[in-house]
């Protein structure tokens, strides 16, 4: 199992993130082997795209920081609980994956406030 696969709260531990201001979600994606990119999206808030143990996770320009950070924090979330099927090629939606559950929300939520 790749080592990007871990519990969120050890992921920030291992960072050394205490305080909601310490978060950098750029700087967390790239120490889990995703990049976070700005572009505009039609139709959902982010995305992400996992080969092997690298990933690219686009997030809406046009969206208010608080929500790309929302939507980055998310799609990050989906890599590190193995949400995302490596080595193959996947595509997931913010509004659209069927992981999107009320539990899953609440933990991105509380991650990148």
């Amino acid at each position: 199992m790749p080592s990007f696969y871990k519990a969120p709260d050890a992921i920030l531990e291992e960072l050394g993130v205490r305080e909601p201001a310490d978060l950098k979600i750029e700087a967390i994606a790239e120490y889990c082997g995703a990049t976070i990119i700005y572009a505009p999206l039609e139709g959902t808030e982010a995305r992400i795209l996992g080969y092997g143990d690298r990933a690219i996770i686009t997030v809406n320009s046009a969206a208010p920081r608080g929500r790309q950070r929302f939507s980055g924090g998310h799609e990050l979330g989906l890599r590190v609980n193995g949400q995302t099927i490596i080595p193959n090629a996947v595509l997931t939606n913010t509004r659209q994956s069927s992981c999107c559950r009320r539990g899953c929300f609440q933990r991105t939520r509380r991650i990148v406030r």
